[in-house]
């Protein structure tokens, strides 16, 4: 078995005086698939966002490849890429000017 490309270690978030998990720990595994399930207003997107390195605002313990995130911020986020529901495409450019945005 192969070492966890990102490892999530006793997460816990809060927005708005409301707890939206805790004591959350998952592991993924290099080339594998991880589906997020729960009804809106769950924390889905905001758990998507804490590991894509998008969002601070939680406790517990990120690391990637086995070390502390936040210690090789640029490195994780070189490498990551996050395509939420919501794409940052804008419309009114050209498909290379909004790469370049």
């Amino acid at each position: 078995m192969s070492e966890p490309l990102l490892q999530a270690v006793n997460l816990q978030c809060e927005r708005d005086d409301r707890i939206l998990f805790r004591d959350l720990s998952v592991s993924i595994l290099p080339g594998t698939l991880t589906r997020v399930e729960g009804p809106n207003g769950s924390g889905k997107t905001t758990l998507l966002r804490i590991l894509a390195g998008l969002n601070d605002s939680y406790s517990g313990d990120l690391l990637w490849r086995g070390r502390p995130r936040h210690t090789y911020r640029e490195e994780f986020l070189r490498n990551m890429l996050y395509l939420g529901h919501r794409p940052g495409i804008k419309p009114l450019l050209t498909p290379m000017e909004n790469l370049r945005a």
